[in-house]
């Protein structure tokens, strides 16, 4: 039994008081301040932890006003503010010990205008912002690798750029004004401002709020010093990003605009609540190109002979990155590009990705013809590359850029205990020093005897690199500061800066060292916008005489917190723990399969690294109370599960009148996910909250009862098969809306579907047909010409869709396999998914037995829903070893092999109308992820049979087996249906949308009324008797 957990740093009694009078003030959004919000607000995509007091979520601007002007009461004086918006930040941008303003759940308003200008809050997305401007044709041009996640307010507050800055600059060179809500609370636009405009304001010595006195002092102070940062710094695009005092006054045209101190400022000076943005055309022209080279040295080296092309953009990515790629969703989309050639040819240790665009086609096509014929010119030579290719469409140059995108998430994906971590992952020099720059960092990392991952911008001279560490070991986390001290003078030297384009976060101790006797003018700066330093203090700089408390990268890390963490417990839930933070869970869209229930809560703690981050909270708590969680659980057996009863309903007494144990918060957390799978495959590190998700359950139950919900989805499996011998009496009840309405409120369980009326067993003895006998000795190896297949039963065909079954039998019979049925067992999936890991082991391993005899037999297995023949691959593998002696092939994964060739149907009646052939396909979450080639697998089968398919790219339907029918989870089930499927078949003709997965016919009759047809149904039809194969 797990102990209580009480280990909690609770806010303070001031913090406590501050959001109690917000709360009297009519704040309108969300307050959080318990321990699991706190916890994942403490890291974001850094290697820091640092726990928050608490967590605004504001509304409206009106919200971030009220925040500020209750700061300024005497009684909150000792509070700080940070601005949060996606977390993605890589140097601690937004963490802090003092109170978190979220600006990324509810400002996420788009305000389009006329011209080229958006309007939007800083909660908004980069990809959503351009899914919006798309149908004007344009995009806000600033291109960042988590443009998924990654809000606009972050990239104002970093000065973001990327990927083809070369072209379109930073984010503040796109800015046309910000709305600011300065500490005082007062509210200031910026916008260009005259001379005579700005002297009219009032005096800094005046009452007036902030907002109207700052434009004349910062005249003053910009006249003052502009020429000697003109003079003094580096003559680096990247080098100035926030504060910056070289151009917030115009002398050309004497107008001041206080956006360029703004963007950049990291919050330091304000708190941005709308932005106008410019916008531009979207390029209706690109052509990518892909350069092989046999050291990434000679990648770089190649950067001014391709910038003389006059690309749109250069991305170099090493082969570390490339080999993890490999073992990535996305390699599929790739693979063509980055090929194993054999000796004597030379390995491709890094590429070159070239990209030309631009409004004239024939002229980016001159530019690429322009390059691959230097290429030719020049092979072999230093400096060029040995192989090339170019994207054949744009479906594959869409699929490299999302490989360099995924660059930093694969990094984490390296085995073993050491991981690339950022912390030096985006200095920037000048490109003709690029390659002298990069022999000396390499010295200093081979001298620490580390490997890294390097990947870049090298058109602008801006590399990532990622040093592998593992910061639960002392001793790699002292490398952090000899390495970033050792990095930030060789950019000194080199004429560069250790922040090229994350922003300076904690990496703010070496703003003295990189800006000289002018960083006085920056601490003038944070001095009139924040002088009592409470707005992200000891960011970029501090107010005048208090340089001391600038922030230093020796701040607590992830690894210290999870060096607490007992090793045996470590090595146990490595899922968890090797979450990085990248946040690619957090993606925007809604018809992104991951993940479901953080698009429909807005909530960051039901998030896959949220969700791993209250975990490693929950594995360094048990370790610290001496009671770190064995590898497996330890057996208990029925008797003293019996025993301790009494015993946990004492304990869940407590906990129903609220005892805390932070336990609690963690089971809240996983009671969220809906067990979709889509975070093993399209988080990049494989962070599978599933699979620790059951191990959780499994020991909090120790110590707490289950509700009733759990044992009836854990034994629905064996129930059905017995419920399925009178259908018609279980079918009355559930029929009954009052009996519906009282089965919810006593089990917790709604909207439980009907029963077939005719169960299997008695549909195949209607035909004459029976089942393969159970406990007969193992058949022969079959020999006859005919494929001999076995089609695996689960619960949800067998006894709420039978003809469906039957759908599949007659189709595969039709197509000229020998078909059986194998008699019914339990999966034990839904024992999985609720943390009934022992009983799982049992009905796995006895599963897992009957499957390996009929594979020894010669028969191919088949299953028809995908959720549950993906457990075969997943969680019997993870239970039972990889080595099962058997594979259970998903219905089109056979459909494509004994297909190979065209299926004609017979020619209708002349006077038959044309068929409609184009259908569309829902996949189900666990398919589209566990089994990512299965979609285009559909597409292929009904293309062979003269059919289009066309693949819908949605979301979850908020289903997910038992998920969306347990009463507490409805409203968000509903949500998630909402956010995509009902949206796209609004959009479809019912009789045209197919749907593979069992869960989702069912969501779609509750909530879409109608059914859609499985694939097979369509297929069946086509096929007839009279239909011949085409050769």
């Amino acid at each position: 039994m797990i102990p209580r957990l009480t280990e909690l740093e609770p806010a303070t009694a001031t913090t406590r008081t501050f959001l109690a009078e917000l709360r009297r003030g009519m704040f309108s959004g969300d307050l959080a301040d318990d321990l699991a919000t706190r916890v994942v607000g403490a890291t974001d995509n850094s290697i820091y932890q640092i726990l928050p007091q608490a967590i605004i979520y504001p509304r409206t601007r009106d919200d971030v006003v009220l925040v500020m002007r209750t700061a300024r009461q005497d009684a909150f004086r000792t509070l700080t503010l940070t601005a949060r918006g996606g977390g993605t930040g890589t140097n601690g941008q937004s963490l802090t010990s003092g109170i978190v303003v979220d600006l990324g759940r509810h400002m996420t308003r788009i305000h389009a205008l006329g011209g080229n200008l958006v309007e939007v809050e800083p909660g908004v997305v980069l990809d959503q912002l351009n899914a919006h401007l798309a149908p004007r044709g344009v995009f806000f041009a600033p291109n960042l690798s988590p443009s998924s996640r990654a809000t606009l307010g972050g990239m104002i507050a970093t000065d973001a750029s990327g990927q083809g800055s070369r072209v379109y600059g930073k984010t503040s060179q796109h800015v046309s004004a910000v709305e600011i809500v300065l500490g005082d609370g007062s509210m200031l636009v910026t916008r260009p401002m005259r001379r005579a405009e700005v002297l009219a304001l009032p005096d800094w010595d005046t009452a007036a709020p902030l907002a109207e006195r700052l434009p004349r002092a910062v005249l003053a102070l910009a006249e003052r010093v502009r020429d000697d940062f003109v003079a003094k710094l580096p003559r680096l695009h990247r080098f100035l990003t926030g504060y910056n005092l070289e151009r917030v006054w115009d002398p050309a045209t004497d107008t001041l605009d206080l956006k360029w101190l703004v963007t950049g400022a990291e919050g330091t000076l304000g708190i941005v609540t709308r932005a106008w943005l410019g916008v531009v055309p979207i390029p209706t022209a690109a052509r990518l190109a892909v350069l092989e080279f046999p050291s990434f040295e000679a990648a770089l080296a190649s950067a001014g002979t391709v910038i003389a092309q006059d690309p749109s953009s250069i991305e170099t990515i090493d082969e570390r990155v490339m080999d993890l790629a490999r073992e990535d969703v996305i390699f599929p989309h790739v693979a063509s590009y980055l090929p194993l050639r054999p000796a004597p040819f030379p390995r491709t240790a890094a590429i070159n990705l070239v990209e030309f665009e631009g409004m004239d086609a024939a002229e980016v096509e001159r530019k690429m013809a322009a390059l691959l014929a230097a290429c030719e010119q020049h092979r072999g030579e230093p400096g060029w590359p040995i192989a090339w290719s170019t994207a054949v469409n744009d479906t594959d140059r869409k699929a490299l850029w999302q490989l360099r995108a995924k660059g930093v998430g694969l990094l984490g994906n390296t085995k073993g205990r050491r991981k690339p971590v950022p912390f030096i992952e985006d200095t920037v020099v000048p490109p003709t020093r690029l390659a002298e720059y990069v022999a000396e960092l390499r010295a200093v990392l081979d001298a620490e005897g580390l490997v890294y991952g390097m990947f870049g911008h090298v058109d602008v001279g801006c590399l990532h690199v990622r040093p592998a560490l593992d910061l639960r070991d002392p001793e790699d986390e002292k490398r952090i500061r000899r390495i970033s001290d050792k990095t930030a003078a060789l950019c000194t030297k080199y004429g560069g800066v250790i922040w090229g384009e994350h922003g300076k976060g904690f990496r703010s101790e070496y703003s003295p060292q990189h800006f000289g006797e002018l960083f006085v003018h920056l601490e003038a700066v944070k001095t009139l916008f924040d002088p009592d330093h409470r707005l992200n203090p000891g960011k970029i700089a501090t107010p005048t005489g208090r340089r001391r408390e600038l922030a230093t990268i020796d701040q607590p890390t992830r690894g210290q917190h999870d060096r607490q963490i007992e090793r045996t417990a470590q090595d146990a839930f490595t899922l968890a723990i090797d979450c990085n933070g990248n946040g690619q869970c957090y993606h925007w869209d809604p018809d992104h399969v991951m993940c479901p229930s953080s698009k429909v809560t807005r909530d960051r703690v039901h998030t896959p690294k949220g969700r791993a981050g209250v975990m490693r909270e929950w594995l360094r708590q048990l370790s610290n109370a001496d009671s770190a969680p064995p590898a497996k659980p330890r057996e208990v057996s029925a008797i003293a599960m019996a025993v301790q009863a009494p015993v946990r309903a004492v304990h869940s007494l407590g906990k129903a009148f609220g005892r805390f144990d932070y336990s609690h918060e963690v089971n809240r957390a996983m009671q969220g996910c809906l067990a979709c799978k889509a975070c093993a495959t399209q988080c990049p590190v494989k962070v599978d909250v599933p699979a620790f998700r059951s191990d959780f359950l499994e020991r909090y139950h120790t110590r707490y009862l289950r509700p009733v919900r759990d044992h009836l989805v854990g034994g629905l499996e064996s129930a059905l098969s017995a419920m399925s011998r009178a259908p018609w009496f279980f079918n009355f009840f559930l029929r009954s809306k009052i009996f519906q309405r009282a089965f919810g409120r006593i089990t917790g369980l709604v909207d439980t579907p009907l029963l077939a009326r005719r169960p299997l067993r008695k549909q195949l003895r209607a035909r004459g047909l029976a089942l393969l006998e159970v406990g007969s000795p193992p058949p022969a190896p079959h020999v006859d010409t005919k494929l001999r297949v076995v089609l695996v039963q689960d619960a949800f065909t067998s006894f709420y869709e039978p003809e469906l079954v039957l759908t599949v039998r007659d189709l595969l019979v039709r197509l000229g396999c020998d078909v059986e049925i194998a008699p019914y067992l339990p999966n034990g999936k839904g024992l999985h998914v609720k943390g009934f890991l022992r009983r799982f082991d049992r009905v796995a391993r006895r599963h897992a037995a009957a499957l390996q005899r009929l594979a020894a037999s010669g028969a191919t297995l088949v299953a028809i829903e995908p959720a549950v023949g993906l457990t075969y691959r997943d969680e019997y593998r993870h239970t039972l070893g990889k080595d099962l002696g058997f594979e259970v092939l998903l219905l089109q994964e056979l459909l494509i092999k004994i297909v190979p060739v065209k299926i004609v149907p017979p020619a209708p009646a002349a006077d038959a109308p044309a068929p409609d052939k184009r259908y569309r396909l829902f996949g189900h979450c666990t398919e589209k992820t566990l089994a990512p080639a299965s979609q285009k697998q559909w597409a292929d089968v009904f293309s062979r049979f003269g059919l289009a398919l066309d693949l819908v790219a949605t979301g979850c339907c908020g289903m997910s087996g038992a998920y969306g029918h347990e009463r507490i989870h409805r409203d968000e089930s509903k949500g998630i249906w909402e956010l995509s499927w009902a949206r796209w078949l609004a959009e479809c003709d019912p009789d045209r949308a197919l749907a593979t997965g069992y869960s989702c016919r069912s969501q779609a009759h509750r909530f879409g009324a109608f059914t859609p047809r499985h694939p097979a149904a369509v297929l069946l039809g086509t096929v007839s008797t009279n239909s011949t194969i085409d050769p």
